[in-house]
């Protein structure tokens, strides 16, 4: 499993292949399945977000667009953040 390319110090993933499960701030008992899906799901982020700014580069080259291109998952969600504070 590679490290995560969003959301998890590097600390707590590697608590999270180690132990049977980890606790939030909160106190609640994540349990390891779910954290590793946590993992998934933020590589699987990361991966979109290359592929979006990859084609949106490639159609900008082609027709001179104006396509947004994000450097990492983590920009994509702070302008998604953005956008849905804009709204009334």
């Amino acid at each position: 499993m590679s490290e995560p390319a969003i959301g998890l110090e590097a600390a707590t993933y590697k608590a999270a292949l180690s132990i049977e499960g980890c606790k939030e701030a909160d106190g609640v008992v994540l349990p390891i399945a779910v954290i590793r899906a946590l993992i998934a799901a933020a590589n699987a982020l990361s991966e979109s977000v290359k592929l979006q700014s990859h084609y949106a580069e490639l159609l900008n080259g082609w027709d001179d667009g104006h396509r947004l291109q994000f450097a990492d998952a983590q920009a994509w969600l702070d302008r998604l953040s953005q956008l849905a504070g804009r709204r009334p």
